[in-house]
């Protein structure tokens, strides 16, 4: 299999919040879209949402932070 590495910036509006690993699958969810209910606020958005949260380290490591937000045009 061959992949091709790129570089790419982009810029988003985020939020962020915190909570158990555990209950990851459904908090972010449902946080992504409080955030999306207020994405009218953002000037430049584009339609391509994101999600980036904290990797689970180890078995002690129970919680962590994440962020939701809107890829935004450059311009």
């Amino acid at each position: 299999m061959e992949f091709k590495r790129v570089k790419k910036d982009f810029k988003v509006v985020v939020m962020q919040n915190s909570g158990a690993f555990a209950d990851f699958g459904s908090e972010v969810p449902k946080f992504a879209q409080q955030f999306l209910s207020r994405a009218n606020e953002i000037t430049n958005r584009t339609e391509t949402e994101i999600a980036l949260y904290e990797p689970n380290r180890n078995n002690d490591h129970l919680e962590g932070q994440y962020y939701v937000g809107l890829i935004v045009d450059k311009n």
